[in-house]
């Protein structure tokens, strides 16, 4: 049975980037590696990165190093590319409405109390009303209006004068 407090273990399930295979080339041989061409080499990388490689053994691991390197600057160039290019198609739209029309909406509510405060006014701020807020017969909010921490705590201290009741 596997420690969960093992500091391998926390590395390797932790969720944070890497995964087991880096793990394992640093407690077990490192194995094969291939070329710039992609062609394995013959000759194995019997150390581990705890116990340190021989010059050759560095060396042989450098072509996989660099490989990845170049093979994420290329990644990035093309993303940035088609950022750049979707910049350019979209430059000239222009909001001119400040109210969209839409009838439909989507309800946030606190589920009878079983949604942390927190979260509740991580969902609600940065959103707009679809319709006026009314309590009782006093109109809070109006629609079009946008959800600041100030509009949030009304709600959440109307929301619990109700549920008092």
């Amino acid at each position: 049975m596997t420690d969960p407090f093992n500091p391998v273990h926390i590395m390797s399930f932790s969720g944070a980037r890497g995964n087991a295979s880096q793990v394992h080339q640093l407690v077990g041989m490192r194995g094969l590696m291939s070329d710039p061409q992609g062609q394995m080499i013959d000759l194995p990388i019997q150390s581990n990165l705890r116990e340190g490689l021989s010059l050759t053994e560095y060396i042989i691991s450098c072509y996989g190093a660099r490989k990845g390197v170049v093979d994420t600057a290329v990644r990035t160039s093309d993303a940035g590319y088609l950022t750049r290019r979707l910049v350019e198609v979209v430059q000239h739209i222009v909001v001119r409405r400040t109210d969209c029309g839409t009838v439909r909406g989507i309800s946030v509510s606190p589920r009878d109390g079983m949604m942390p405060e927190r979260i509740l006014i991580q969902t609600l701020i940065g959103r707009v009303l679809a319709d006026d807020i009314y309590m009782g017969a006093r109109c809070i909010a109006t629609r079009n209006q946008d959800i600041g921490i100030g509009l949030v705590n009304r709600f959440i201290t109307f929301f619990f004068q109700i549920e008092k009741f």
